[in-house]
């Protein structure tokens, strides 16, 4: 009896070991698993890019059907249809998977479509298929869904251009029942979720909601010298069908209660469109992630819905910048005939996380890999990982390690491009700070925005004689001008025109051989001067860029610095408007995130696989 008993017992302790070791393994897959759908897969767009839709029947309007290819005729029996169904949808293209992914949250009031489908074509133009978002018999479709669609190769760039729309498909519809082209022209968007209201209402309240909003800092955007007359144009389709009580702009961080109202919203019907106004502060509060957007109903009256306002391309706060060429290599790499390998690179860090993220712009022609490395100037170094592609442009984050980010902070780490044919990298540029300002060019910052899939960065030094060196690189196909103008952030373009223009704007552009009167050199040094690429297609400006002081943070070796905050709107003063500021990490976050499909996997199988061995091995020794 003894024996058995203690036979019995150390089975029982061994069950319980083995248990409970295999608990502790489900238990990390399922943080992990958790952690994923905590922090999005990028915080500045360097890893994934925000589009935007409004979606109603008015897009379907074609100003020549003959233009469409036959697929519809002049005598549809649909002609002159209008529904008064609308749309919402914050959709985030994921440029480093394979293939690349669109994956759209979508809001909608329809309740006769069968299927939502992405098209290419520009506004009032369908050309060609690319696939289904979700499909399913009349009325069947959910209100709110969250669904992806693999871009092939050739259409990446057009939905990166604006040339891409969700199309809501009807049966008595032939055009389709409404449609929203993809565009940048929102600064901001919203997913709301009962999952974010504080404090936290039943778990089996699936309600759901897209916000999309336009900030306007002046009525007449000539008009600079007036005092602010700024608002808020909002956009929200939302799933609480029948009874919501109240909604309002407030202001408070995620996951953090609070009762204080920025702005009310007149009514909280299921499609909300109205437009706030706002004040200074208010307009702070919002590009400083520190507002929310929350939708109450009669069963719910301290909130149903609720989602934090996120900016739809911040600026980032660069720490570091790199000028790439082809002399740093080691050896140096000898270009052949017709080439000019040349390039820029920014980097920012959230310290709190050890969260990198890097937009490189280069020249190269067959680049087949690109690579970070440590190692200083002159050295050959080794090599610290893979960046995420490189063709032009990269985008990309990585979690580095704590000796990553001593070489970083060290001046340590370096970019290196190879391409076909070559052992040896033929472009590489150190990271540093010499070069004390920045610009990331892009099409949101253009006023009004623009769509583009070109993007470009620069490094800029002032020196004591008033002349700007400089080395700038962007993707902009057809350019005529690159010029530096005189205005803030969010200001309109053109306003005041420094008497000096880039003498070449063909990318790249280096040299030191723009000079600033002592009024240009003020506005500089204040971070009041940008920079635009002029093109064919945009002449006004098809990308622009604020010239940006570099972060001057220091991220200590336990990884605790706050994390730092994108540049705020234009009345706020540059001393303001950057530096480790007093944000925590969990502004970066929301509870209904933008999530790579592919960041769950892994966990996901992990999870099953931990469950299946832990089931296997106590049916065995219950045996």
């Amino acid at each position: 009896m003894g024996a058995r008993r203690s036979k019995r017992s150390g089975l029982q302790v061994g069950d319980v070991f083995v248990g409970a070791l295999l608990f502790a393994l489900l238990s990390v897959s399922l943080l992990s698993l958790a952690r994923a759908a905590v922090f999005p897969t990028g915080s500045f767009g360097f890893s994934s890019i925000i589009y935007t839709a409004e979606i109603d029947a008015a897009q379907l309007e074609y100003e020549d059907d003959d233009d469409i290819d036959g697929i519809f005729d002049d005598d549809d029996d649909d002609d002159g249809f209008r529904s008064d169904t609308t749309g919402s949808a914050a959709c985030e293209v994921f440029v480093n998977a394979f293939p690349v992914v669109l994956q759209c949250d979508v809001s909608h009031s329809s309740s006769i479509a069968t299927s939502v489908e992405l098209w290419t074509g520009k506004k009032r133009v369908r050309e060609d298929f690319v696939g289904t978002f979700i499909s399913g018999a009349t009325g069947s479709l959910p209100a709110y869904f969250r669904s992806t669609v693999a871009l092939p190769g050739d259409t990446v760039t057009r939905v990166l251009d604006g040339e891409s729309f969700l199309l809501f498909n009807a049966p008595t519809q032939e055009q389709g029942e409404m449609r929203g082209q993809l565009l940048q022209t929102n600064r901001l968007y919203s997913l709301l979720s009962s999952q974010n209201v504080v404090p936290s209402i039943p778990s089996g309240v699936l309600s759901r909601g897209v916000l999309l909003a336009n900030y306007t800092r002046f009525a007449d955007p000539n008009d600079v010298k007036s005092p602010p007359d700024e608002t808020l144009a909002i956009q929200v389709d939302h799933t609480i069908f029948g009874n919501p009580e109240s909604a309002a702009l407030f202001q408070g961080g995620t996951g953090r209660r609070s009762t204080i109202v920025l702005s009310p919203v007149e009514n909280p019907r299921t499609q909300i469109r109205q437009q706030l106004n706002i004040t200074s502060t208010i307009a702070r509060d919002v590009f400083s992630q520190q507002s929310f957007f929350q939708v109450s109903s009669n069963s719910f009256s301290n909130g149903e819905i609720r989602g934090q306002l996120l900016p739809v391309d911040p600026i980032p706060p660069i720490t570091h910048s790199a000028r790439m060429d082809n002399a740093q290599p080691v050896p140096p790499y000898s270009p052949e005939y017709g080439e000019h390998p040349r390039g820029c690179a920014i980097v920012t860090i959230d310290c709190s996380r050890l969260f990198m993220e890097y937009l490189v712009v280069h020249n190269v022609e067959g680049a087949v890999r690109a690579q970070a490395g440590v190692g200083q100037r002159g050295e050959s170094g080794v090599t610290a990982f893979e960046l995420a592609s490189a063709s032009s442009p990269i985008y990309g984050s990585r979690l580095i390690s704590g000796s990553e980010r001593s070489a970083l902070f060290g001046w340590q780490m370096f970019f290196q491009v190879f391409k076909v044919g070559k052992a040896e990298p033929v472009l590489r540029g150190q990271l540093e700070a010499d070069n004390d300002y920045f610009a990331y060019l892009s099409g949101t910052q253009m006023v009004p925005p623009v769509t583009t899939s070109a993007v470009g960065c620069g490094s800029f030094d002032l020196r004591p004689d008033r002349v700007v060196d400089y080395d700038i690189s962007h993707t902009v196909r057809n350019p005529s001008a690159v010029a530096l103008y005189r205005g803030k952030i969010g200001e309109v373009a053109n306003v005041g025109h420094i008497d000096a223009l880039f003498p070449t704007y063909q990318s790249p552009l280096h040299g030191s051989d723009v000079r600033l009167s002592s009024a240009d050199r003020t506005s500089f040094r204040e971070e009041r001067t940008y920079i635009t690429v002029q093109s064919s297609d945009y002449p006004n400006g098809e990308l622009r860029g604020q010239v940006l002081r570099l972060l001057t943070a220091v991220c200590d070796p336990t990884g605790g610095d706050p994390a730092p905050a994108q540049f705020l709107p234009p009345d706020i003063p540059a001393s303001q408007q950057f530096g480790v500021a007093s944000l925590i990490p969990e502004l970066y976050y929301q509870e209904m995130n933008r999530v790579s499909p592919a960041s769950l996997v892994a966990p996901h199988w992990l999870a099953l696989a931990c469950a299946w061995v832990a089931v296997v091995v106590l049916e065995r020794r219950a045996l």
